[in-house]
């Protein structure tokens, strides 16, 4: 049985569908796939211009064409207090210590994604609420025990 199984996993999910590479390929021909790139890149730029205001003075890190930066955290912030606080607010954000392997020491910072607000004015009063917790200096607001 195991050798009939895999033998129909590979028909059924090894090849593209062949309407997806048609379209593909059609699109790669005609420009449109050249096209919609220079697309997502503008909305990336845009998008990182609004990241450079509305973080302004802020420690962070990225890419021109990136859809996401990394957000170091001034004292007395850690990663996973400043995302709780955020998500209390309304935003997520997501804390160094979700891309951390093995005990290393992590970083105060939080990973921020730009592409996932459906708009910009969307974005851009998500990175408002940031920048405010990044002055109002609360902290984690967590009890240590």
């Amino acid at each position: 049985m195991v050798a009939r199984l895999a033998a129909s996993l590979r028909a059924t999910t090894w090849a593209v569908a062949p309407l997806m590479a048609a379209v593909a390929s059609t699109w790669i021909r005609d420009g449109t796939a050249d096209a919609l790139v220079a697309a997502r890149r503008q909305e990336a730029r845009e998008r990182q211009a609004i990241a450079r205001d509305r973080l302004a003075g802020a420690d962070f890190e990225t890419k021109p064409e990136a859809y996401y930066l990394w957000l170091r955290l001034p004292e007395p912030w850690r990663g996973d207090g400043f995302a709780a606080e955020a998500r209390a607010r309304g935003v997520l954000v997501t804390p160094a210590e979700a891309f951390a392997v093995g005990r290393a020491p992590v970083p105060h910072a939080v990973r921020l994604c730009l592409g996932a607000a459906r708009t910009r004015a969307a974005l851009s009063r998500g990175l408002g609420t940031v920048a405010g917790l990044l002055r109002s200096g609360e902290g984690s607001g967590a009890a240590v025990v």
